[in-house]
């Protein structure tokens, strides 16, 4: 998966080692999600980049995610989802 924030400032994308982020302005790299796989998805604002993992759901916040709090959400049993996609709003992942 490769994919520009909204804003076009970030691009994510996925390695060996997890999500990664790119940053145009800066030239920064980081992983914002270790050993998670895939999918990932920005905010529409692009505050906020939400990743799902093995069991979880976890939303990293931008544009520092190793500084961040990080916040997880189950995933209802059995349930292993292949994309996610934010509302426009930001409120709501589906």
């Amino acid at each position: 998966q490769l994919e520009w924030s909204p804003d076009g400032e970030t691009l994510g994308y996925l390695n060996a080692d997890g999500v990664r982020l790119w940053r145009e302005k800066t030239l920064d790299l980081d992983v914002a999600a270790a050993g998670l796989g895939r999918p990932f998805a920005f905010s529409p604002d692009s505050r906020r980049i939400a990743v799902a993992g093995r069991d979880e759901l976890q939303f990293f916040a931008l544009p520092d995610p190793a500084s961040a709090k990080v916040t997880r959400a189950a995933w209802p049993g059995g349930c292993r989802p292949v994309s996610l996609l934010w509302d426009s709003t930001g409120r709501w992942l589906h």
